[in-house]
Order: structure tokens, then C-alpha cells, then sequence
């Protein structure tokens, strides 16, 4: 699309390129000395930044600043231009007067004398210099008046200092009511309203409400994100409004009647969002004209919620507020009888009906029972058949469909037209998932799988009851060559494995609960991966998974978990997690691992009052271990172990017959890391893989396990064909930092005649595997402080 290419330089780059050329000259003008000119341009480029953390972060403290443009094929540059065009005015206003500024003091002869440029500006201020300065005066007046109408009067726009005091304020006046009793949603029934033209939304909803707490209620209190405005709030029974805190978003309720154990009522709401004017920063939630995508975040919430506190501990130190652990000890009960997803329900019954506009098609979980047009709108109704998590989302947009089925569920792709690229790949990977995963962890619960595109304006993909929304900018436009790791395949397959992880099996909230939905998630797809593509690709995903571990833990700020105790840190929960049940599975086998899987998912079923841990998957996974390998447990999962493995010579000799002998001598040592990243050596006694590489620089012509102790030594192994490559853990399925070390070319013996080259054979066959692309990492638009929009995995 060289238009769009064309049209953002020029159009978008090139005025912002100008202005700063006009503030350049000016400098120069002024202060007439190149040198300290420059100077002054490297201090406004430095000092800027230094204005946002002051707390200074809208557009018109920022010369040349204006509100980000983004662009989408689904949604075009959106509202994202107008915004971008009156913030351009007025600092063309801004440019107009540095330029009548510049011309004035410009030095035309040899005279530099300040007094001298003075008498010459008074002289050349004449009625043109007058006429331009005061047009270039009323635009900025007038575009000035207009952004401050929109952005600070329409919108509430808030110094970084004021959310800040928001945040604390809402922890330090309602956390207390945090233990306080309250009742469970156990039915959601909703109309919602998109008008992706105005960007507005309306939702009336009505939440069944159950006291399963063993004591009375006396108070229901509500929280909902204070950029949602409420039209209507009340519950079934009589009660009185104690809280009404808008600022904050939260509310309360006291019951002229105490809820008593077992009771239940009901709390019926209206809430909308409305679009109004511009912000000076867009923000793309929760609705845009084409390509709405938004989850159960904007309905209210009951009770206290602790994802609305200040997270960053350097602030909660200024502000006198505890220290924040990132999630309850694994052995809180309060936390073990709390769902990971939700804090306010466990499941819940379902029925939706959306209405958008005529030429859209809306989306929620649920069998689409029917749907109708009325007037210019359409509406659609979605009943879930089975109970749910109450973690639920809404898209819309102007679709093409793509459907397929398998075993009588209906695989439906939902995508952008011409948006079809990887559209078959994806119907191939739910089916290949759906295959493996009933297979080996029972059946699947609902009766469709739908993957649904969403504009790029974030990098993820996200499961819901049998919906997927998945961002146009991870999957509908990648571009997959032969050579490449299939990530639009591997997301999809992650990311249908989380109907069994997450939303079969629903981890507790304490710590290692991501390992039970991320990690189990991961594993399952690269099982899937492995028996589409073979050994070869996942060698080289393991490589990215080990790489992006390593990387995350250099940015570790507070402690490194154990797999185990895993506290919301994607480097571990995915990158870690990956490798380290990978490598399981390669020592026990795959029938074993996966059978302790589905003992872990029959057993959770039956749970009553308490959702699984990481210490019930551990307990499957040391049963269905040999004795002579529980060690490999602690090493991957409940501490953090780290091995220096290295492959000092491989050398390669003709047997003769077609057969080779190749010795690899290595070294190695085995480390424990503690949590803030000490090291302490410990013995090593490990089952480790000798791998010898030919032709295919991914897939290993010869592959053992030998047991290891860190000293040097010689491992040999007899290949039948010309061996290019060979090493210790070729394939980096234990967590190794220095990944280009583990395998070296071969070098012949004297006397061992070079092999005759094939047409299959390269130049630069006998290097390391390299890693030629890296998939964008699964993000789930990681939660935010409050305000901010929040996805779960």
C-alpha cells in the first residue's frame, strides 16, 4: 500500500518535521551562534521528556506535540484524526509567530549588537508583520480554547500527580471493606448498545445475586471504572445508597434487611460510556467505529477491588501505603476460595442480547439463538448453554465470515475482508487443537469456536467461553514463510487450549495460578505444534521461549519466583513454563504427563469451596514420575536452576558403510538461584541430550540421553549420515544463558575424507540454528491501574 506509506509521511510526518525546523530556525535567528544553537536544540530535545515526569503530560506543555494517529485496515486512522488536526493548527499558529519572531531579529549585514537587531525588528514590524502575527495570535486562541473545551472540560483530563492521588485515595478510603461479606453473581443478563458511529455504548443488565458467605450481608458495595457513567443502580430488595463516590467509582448500599445465608436478590443496572469531543491522548475503548472490542471490565463489580491500587512500590512508599505483594500466598484461604478471573462469582449463567448498527455483526459468548434488524439497527441474542466464568466480552464490526466444522462444533473465523491470509491456517489449528485436546483431556463444553479479529490497537489474542478475539496485528496480517515459526497457528492453539486451562480447570487466586492457565495453555499448543511440524520448529521455538526467559529475568525489580509460586511474571508463566514442561514430557513421556493432567482436570471438577493450586499439579506430576527422576520436579518447578552447559570439540570419523562416529566432549555445572539472583553451585547428577545435527540445521539425525555430572567428558554416538554439527542440549530444553556455546561445528578426524556436497547441502550449514523470526510474545494487555483497560489471560 504505497499510498498509505505516502500519506503518513507527508501527510502525518512531514508538518510535525516543519515545525521543529521553524523552532530551529528560530533558535539560530535569535541567539545567532551555530554552535550554542545547537546546543539549545539538544536541550529542548532532552528536556521534554523531563516535562512528563514532572507530571506535565498533555500535548500543549510539549511544543510540536499533538495526539498519537494510528491506523488499522479494520478501522482506518479512526477518531485518531481529528484530534491530530486541531493540535496541528495550533502550533502552525505557534510556528507562524516563531517565523515573524525569526524575521525580525534575522541578521542581514555585519551590525549583531543587540541594540542594533532591536532598532531593526521595531523597523521591520510593519502592517503585514502586524496582520500575520495577530491571524497566527486568533488561531491559537481560538484552536487552543477549543482543545482545552474537549480535553480537559468534556473529557476530565487529570495530571499524572491527580490519578495518582485518585488511586491512593480509592485504596486508603475502601480497601477496609475489602473482607466485607458479599454475594456471588450467579446469572448475568444483559442489552447492550453500540453506536460505533458516536462511539457510545448503554448496558442494562440484571446480576443474580446469591449469599454464599455463611453470614448475613448487611452492605453491598459496588465498583465500577469512574469512566462509566450510571444511569440507574438498585437492588431487589430495599436499601439505602451510603457511598456514592463517582470519582473513584464506588459505591455502596445498606440493607434496610440483612441478605441471610443462602438468600438471594437481585441488582439491575444502566450504564453507558459517551464519547464526547477528543482526548488528548486517544484511547481506543470501548468502542471505535469499526472493530468494538471490550470486556465485562466496564460493568459494575461487586465488592472491593484490589486491581484498582497503586502497584508501582517506589509511589506507594511517598504516598505511606504497605508494601503490595503481586498475589496472595498459595496458601491464603481466602485466596485458594477465589477464582484467578473473577473475585465477585464463580460460574455463572449467561444470556446476552447486542444490537449495533446495520452493517455490523455483534459478538458475545453463546449459542447465537437469532437475530433481527430493527430500523438501522441490528441485534443479535446469545444464550451461553452451560455455565460460565463471569469473563465475558463484546466485538463489533463489518465482518466477513469463514466457517468450518469438527465433531459437530462450529469453527466460525470472523475477520476483516481481505483479511483472509491466514484464515485457513487458523480453522486448521482449532482443529488439530480440538483433536488433541479431547483426546487426551476430555471433552469439549460448548458448541462453537469462534475466532474474532480486533483492530491492532493491542498485540494479543484472549479466550473467552468458546470466543476468541484476536488482534489483527498478531495473526490476520502476518506474513508466514516456510522457514518461519507458525505463531498465527501456535496462538491459536494456545489460545483454544485456555476452553481446558482457564476455563475447565479455573487456578485459585495465590500464587503459581498463571501456571495452571499460562503454562499448561503453552504446553498444550507446542504439543500441537510438535505433531503438525515436527521436532525441528519447536527446537527452534524453544530457542525464542529460552532467550525471552532470560531476557525477562534481567528485568526482574522485585524477586524471581519458582515456576511453582509464579506471581503474574509473563517470563516465567510462559517463557519458563514452556520449556520446563516440555522437558518433563521429553523425560516421563507424553502419556504420563498428559494422564496427570486430565486426573488434575477430573479432580477440579469435583472441588467444592476451594479452586486448584500448582501444589494439586505438582502432586499428579510427581505420581505420574519415575522415583529415578523426582529430582527433575524440583529442578523445573519449585526452585530456580540454571546449568552453564558446553560442548568443547565435536569431532566426526568415516566408519565406512555409510556410518560415522562423532565424540563430543562437554563441560557443565548446575546453579541455584536465589531471589534476588545469588548463585549457588550444586551437584550435578542430570539426564542431559547429546544431539547430532546433518543436513537439516533444525532437526537432529541422532538424539540421546546420558547421564551427566558436570565434568568434562566424551560422549560418542554412531550416525548414518555425514554429521555438520553436534553438542550438549542441542535443542535448549534446560535453562541454559549462554545458548551459543551448546553446539559446534564437526571436525574431522585425520584421515577422514571430506563428505561429497548434495544439492540439499548450504554454505553456513555447520553454524548454530539460528533463529530466523521471533513471535510477539502472547501479551494479554497485562492488568493496569485503574481506569485503564484490564485483560485477563
Amino acid at each position: 500500500e504505497p499510498g498509505l506509506y505516502l500519506a503518513e509521511l507527508f501527510g502525518l510526518s512531514l508538518p510535525m518535521f516543519a515545525l521543529l525546523v521553524v523552532l530551529a530556525v528560530t533558535i539560530q535567528s535569535l541567539v545567532n551562534h551555530k554552535y550554542v544553537g545547537h546546543l539549545l536544540m539538544i536541550v529542548f530535545y532532552v528536556g521534554s521528556p523531563l516535562l512528563y515526569l514532572a507530571g506535565l503530560t498533555h500535548n500543549l506543555f510539549h511544543y510540536a506535540s499533538t495526539p498519537d494517529t494510528f491506523y488499522s485496515d479494520m478501522n482506518g486512522y479512526g477518531h485518531t484524526l481529528r484530534p491530530w488536526g486541531w493540535y496541528t493548527l495550533f502550533w502552525a499558529g505557534v510556528a507562524v509567530l516563531l517565523a515573524v519572531l525569526s524575521n525580525l531579529f534575522w541578521v542581514r549585514g555585519t551590525e549583531t549588537s543587540g541594540a542594533w537587531r532591536m532598532r531593526m525588528a521595531r523597523a521591520r514590524f510593519g502592517r503585514p508583520v502586524l496582520t500575520a502575527s495577530v491571524l497566527a495570535l486568533a488561531l491559537i486562541l481560538g484552536t487552543g480554547g477549543f482543545i482545552l473545551h474537549n480535553t480537559v472540560r468534556l473529557n476530565e483530563w487529570h495530571t499524572a500527580g491527580e490519578e495518582e492521588r485518585i488511586t491512593v485515595a480509592y485504596e486508603k478510603l475502601y480497601k477496609r471493606y475489602e473482607t466485607l461479606p458479599q454475594p456471588r453473581i450467579t446469572a448475568v443478563t444483559l442489552e447492550v448498545d453500540i453506536y460505533p458511529e458516536r462511539r457510545d455504548l448503554r448496558i442494562r443488565g440484571v446480576y443474580r445475586l446469591v449469599n454464599r458467605t455463611g453470614r448475613p450481608v448487611e452492605q453491598l458495595h459496588v465498583d465500577i471504572l469512574n469512566t462509566m457513567r450510571i444511569h440507574r443502580m438498585e437492588l431487589g430488595v430495599p436499601a439505602r445508597r451510603s457511598i456514592a463516590d463517582r470519582e473513584k467509582g464506588y459505591y455502596a448500599y445498606r440493607l434496610a434487611r440483612p441478605l441471610a445465608p443462602g438468600d438471594s436478590t437481585e441488582l439491575r443496572f444502566e450504564v453507558g460510556y459517551d464519547a464526547r469531543g477528543f482526548e488528548d491522548e486517544p484511547s481506543f475503548f470501548p468502542v471505535v467505529e469499526n472493530g468494538t472490542f471490550f470486556n465485562n471490565m466496564y460493568l459494575p463489580g461487586i465488592g472491593y477491588n484490589p486491581q484498582g491500587e497503586l502497584d508501582d512500590e517506589g509511589a506507594r512508599e511517598r504516598h505511606g501505603l504497605p508494601p503490595r505483594p503481586r498475589v496472595a500466598p498459595i496458601g491464603d484461604p481466602a485466596g485458594r476460595a477465589r477464582s484467578f478471573v473473577s473475585r465477585d462469582a464463580d460460574w455463572i449463567r449467561f444470556a446476552a442480547t447486542v444490537s449495533t448498527s446495520a452493517d455490523q455483526t455483534a459478538l458475545a459468548p453463546g449459542r447465537l439463538e437469532r437475530h433481527w434488524r430493527r430500523g438501522d439497527r441490528r441485534y443479535f441474542r446469545y444464550v451461553m448453554d452451560v455455565p460460565m466464568l463471569n469473563f465475558y466480552s463484546f466485538l463489533s464490526a463489518r465482518y466477513a465470515v469463514r466457517r468450518d466444522r469438527w465433531n459437530g462444533v462450529e469453527i466460525e473465523v470472523f475477520h476483516h475482508p481481505g483479511h483472509d491470509y491466514n484464515v485457513d491456517r487458523m480453522i486448521r489449528a482449532v482443529k488439530a487443537s480440538l483433536d488433541y485436546y479431547t483426546r487426551w483431556f476430555g471433552p469439549y463444553q460448548h458448541g462453537q469456536v469462534r475466532i474474532v479479529e480486533f483492530p491492532r490497537y493491542g498485540d494479543f489474542a484472549q479466550s473467552f467461553a468458546g470466543t476468541i478475539p484476536y488482534s489483527e496485528g498478531i495473526g490476520f496480517i502476518a506474513d508466514v514463510q516456510s522457514e518461519d515459526i507458525d505463531y498465527p497457528f501456535f496462538v491459536t492453539a494456545h489460545e483454544v487450549a485456555h476452553q481446558w486451562w482457564g476455563h475447565q480447570l479455573v487456578p485459585a487466586d495465590v500464587q503459581g495460578g498463571a501456571m495452571l492457565s499460562e503454562t499448561l495453555a503453552e504446553y498444550a499448543a507446542l504439543m500441537v505444534m510438535e505433531k503438525e511440524y515436527g521436532r525441528g520448529q519447536i527446537g527452534r521455538f524453544l530457542r525464542h521461549e529460552l532467550d525471552s526467559y532470560l531476557q525477562g529475568r534481567t528485568m526482574e525489580r522485585r524477586a524471581e519466583m519458582p515456576l511453582a509460586l509464579v506471581e503474574h511474571q509473563q517470563y516465567i508463566h510462559y517463557n519458563k513454563g514452556a520449556l520446563a514442561m516440555y522437558a518433563l514430557r521429553d523425560y516421563v513421556g507424553e502419556a504420563r504427563v498428559n494422564g496427570a493432567l486430565r486426573a488434575l482436570l477430573a479432580e477440579a471438577r469435583g472441588m467444592r469451596g476451594r479452586y486448584p493450586t500448582s501444589q494439586d499439579l505438582l502432586r499428579h506430576l510427581r505420581a505420574a514420575t519415575p522415583d529415578s527422576l523426582q529430582p527433575v520436579i524440583e529442578d523445573l518447578f519449585e526452585t530456580v536452576t540454571l546449568w552453564d552447559l558446553r560442548t568443547v570439540r565435536a569431532e566426526g570419523t568415516d566408519l565406512g558403510g555409510g556410518r560415522y562416529q562423532v565424540d563430543v566432549t562437554v563441560t557443565g555445572r548446575k546453579l541455584r538461584a536465589g531471589p534476588l539472583g545469588e548463585e549457588t553451585p550444586v551437584p550435578m547428577d542430570d539426564l542431559v541430550e547429546i544431539g547430532v545435527f546433518g543436513a537439516d540445521e533444525d532437526e537432529p539425525i541422532a538424539l540421546r540421553k546420558f547421564r551427566y555430572d558436570g565434568t568434562r567428558r566424551t560422549f560418542r554416538l554412531v550416525v548414518d549420515e555425514w554429521p555438520r554439527r553436534a553438542g550438549i542440549d542441542p535443542l535448549h530444553k534446560l535453562i541454559d544463558r549462554e545458548l551459543d556455546d551448546n553446539v559446534r561445528g564437526i571436525t574431522r578426524r585425520p584421515g577422514t575424507p571430506a563428505p561429497r556436497r548434495t544439492p540439499a547441502d548450504t554454505a553456513g550449514r555447520d553454524t548454530a540454528p539460528r533463529d530466523t523470526t521471533r513471535p510477539p510474545p502472547r501479551r494479554t494487555a497485562a492488568d493496569t491501574a485503574r481506569g485503564a483497560a484490564q485483560a485477563r489471560p
